[in-house]
Parts: structure tokens; C-alpha cells; sequence
């Protein structure tokens, strides 16, 4: 019986906006629009991922994958996101589009998606150019925010909008806005459910008007299972204990 693995792994781009020409939010929204999410699930992540924003898709804190994928940037047809693209560069004052560097670390698999990443980019004018770092020097570039836009897969242990909102606002980052601030410390002292969701579905669409960072995808694998093994759990993160009290063999 085939099972999906939730490993509660999220990839995106991060924005420093205190840098040119990412202060500007057209471009972070060019940038944006212009990542064709269905193909770098398929080149990238050899079909495994889940096309994503900024939860988990189809956990409870998610709007619905239906909803998503109608969305500028997340939709398959990407013909009206990279005109749109190639406008708001325009109306920034970058006619020729912009040139940037764009931190990786020295994986083959953050290789391959970034360069994916860069063919893309050129349809929409925006001249992305790879500086590949080893691991090291990539952490500590990120830390100190010692970049312009710089690639990021990012592992949290539980499906809980705290966690994750701290992948998105790390500490010491330049972004700063009063509404997500104040969005971000509601929903942890939410206990309601849906109270608490609304506030996080807030924060989400906060999130998308201003971009501080660009997601692309949640990472998710298949498992097998023995058929004889019933009411076995989807495993939801890499790190966690799973209940399996109620699994049981059927022989």
C-alpha cells in the first residue's frame, strides 16, 4: 500500500530587502510571478514535491491546493505571470531587467533546482547568475544576511505555524512590517483552531502582498506499506515520534 511522507520540508527563495533591487516589492513580485513551480517540481524534485506557499499544503493551516494553483505564481499556465513579470521590471526602471547574484549551497540537488531557476528567470528579463557556496560559508552568509537573494530548503519538526513562520523571519533580517508582527504573535496565542487559522490564513496573505520570501515547494516522498498492516498513519515530519497504537496486522 502506497503511503505519503510529509517530511515538513519547505524550499524558497529569501528577499534582503535592505538590498537593491529588492527593496523594491515589484521586483520581488517579478521575481516571483516568474518561477515556474509545476517545472521545477518535475525537473527539480523528479515529481515528488508539492507545489507550495507558505504552509504546508493540505495540512491545516493551508488554503486549498485548488485555491493555490489559481493563484498568480503558483498557476501551470505561466503566460500572464511572466508579461506581468516583465511589466512590473518595467515600471521599477529596470527596461534591460535586473542582473543578481543568487547564493546556493554546493549540493547537486540546490545545483539543479537553481539552474532550472535561471533559465526561467530569463523569460522574464531578470539575469540570475549562480554563486555556489560551500556549506559553511552559505550558513554564515545567510545569518548575517550577507546577500541579495540566496536559496533556502528548510526542515521543521512539527506542522505548526510558529515554526514555520520562523523559517519565513529568521532573527536579524531586514524585513520588517507592524501587521505581520502583530499576526505572528495573535495566532501563537490563539488556543481556538479556527481562530487561530484565520489569523495564520491573515498572515499568509499578508506575506503574499509584500514577498520578503518566494516558496516554491513542500518536499514529500511515498512509502510502501505491507497490505497486511492496516490504519497505518501518513508520517508527518522527519523528526518526530508517530503514534501507531491504533496499526494493526490483519492476519
Amino acid at each position: 500500500t502506497p503511503i505519503v511522507y510529509h517530511t515538513l520540508t519547505t524550499w524558497l527563495t529569501h528577499f534582503n530587502v535592505s538590498r537593491k533591487p529588492w527593496d523594491d516589492v515589484r521586483v520581488r513580485r517579478a521575481f516571483h510571478l516568474a518561477a515556474n513551480r509545476q517545472e521545477l517540481v518535475e525537473l527539480a524534485g523528479e515529481g515528488l514535491p508539492a507545489v507550495g506557499d507558505f504552509m504546508r499544503p493540505g495540512g491545516p493551516w493551508a488554503i486549498s491546493q485548488e485555491e493555490l494553483l489559481k493563484r498568480p505564481g503558483y498557476r501551470p499556465d505561466k503566460t500572464q505571470d511572466v508579461a506581468e513579470a516583465r511589466r512590473l521590471l518595467q515600471e521599477a526602471g529596470y527596461k534591460d531587467g535586473p542582473q543578481v547574484d543568487y547564493i546556493v549551497r554546493n549540493i547537486d540537488t540546490w545545483i539543479r533546482f537553481a539552474e532550472i531557476l535561471r533559465e526561467q528567470m530569463k523569460k522574464a528579463g531578470i539575469d540570475l547568475r549562480l554563486r555556489i557556496e560551500e556549506t559553511a560559508v552559505w550558513s554564515e552568509r545567510k545569518t548575517r544576511e550577507d546577500y541579495g537573494v540566496l536559496l533556502e530548503g528548510y526542515g521543521i519538526a512539527v506542522d505548526e505555524p510558529t515554526q514555520v513562520i520562523g523559517v519565513h523571519l529568521r532573527p536579524g533580517i531586514s524585513f520588517k512590517d507592524t501587521a505581520i508582527d502583530e499576526l505572528r504573535v495573535k495566532q501563537r496565542a490563539t488556543l481556538d483552531y479556527a481562530q487561530r487559522r484565520e489569523l495564520v490564513l491573515q498572515y499568509q496573505k499578508r506575506m503574499e502582498e509584500l514577498l520578503p520570501v518566494s516558496p516554491y515547494w513542500w518536499n514529500r516522498y511515498y512509502m510502501g506499506v505491507w497490505n497486511e498492516v492496516k490504519n497505518y498513519p501518513e508520517p508527518v515530519g522527519i523528526w518526530n515520534s508517530h503514534k501507531y497504537t491504533e496499526v494493526w496486522l490483519d492476519r
